[in-house]
C-alpha cells in the first residue's frame, strides 16, 4: 500500500500551445497541465499522462527556448524516512523499468 501524493505542475508555454493532461484511470477524469496548481491522488491508483502539445505543423527548431513545464511529486515521507522497508517507484525508464527509492537511500549517515 501506498500513501498520498500531491503533485504540482508548474507550466510555462506559448498561448498556442496545450499544457498536457494527467488521466486518473480509476475515477475516469483528467487534470489540464495548463497553469499552477496542485492535487492530491493516491499514489498506487492507476494514472497515466501525456507531454505538451505544440500546434500542428511546428517543427522542433520554432519550440521557444523559455518553453517549460516541471511536475514535482511530493510522496508521503513518513513511509519513505522512518526506516520500514519501503521500496517507492519514482518514474519509469524509457523502457519501462522504474527508478526506486529504497530504504537505503533513506538512511543516509
Amino acid at each position: 500500500m501506498g500513501g498520498g501524493s500531491v503533485i504540482t505542475n508548474m507550466t510555462r508555454l506559448p498561448d498556442n500551445y496545450q499544457g498536457g493532461r494527467m488521466h486518473l484511470m480509476e475515477h475516469g477524469l483528467y487534470i489540464c497541465h495548463d497553469r499552477l496548481k496542485s492535487f492530491y491522488m493516491s499514489g498506487p491508483g492507476r494514472h497515466v499522462g501525456t507531454p505538451a502539445l505544440a500546434p500542428a505543423g511546428m517543427k522542433p527548431n520554432e519550440i521557444p527556448k523559455w518553453y517549460a513545464r516541471v511536475i514535482a511529486i511530493a510522496y508521503a515521507a513518513k513511509r519513505v524516512l522512518d526506516g520500514k522497508r519501503v521500496i517507492w517507484p519514482l518514474c519509469l525508464l524509457p523502457h519501462g523499468s522504474p527508478i526506486e527509492w529504497t530504504p537505503e537511500m533513506s538512511n543516509i549517515k
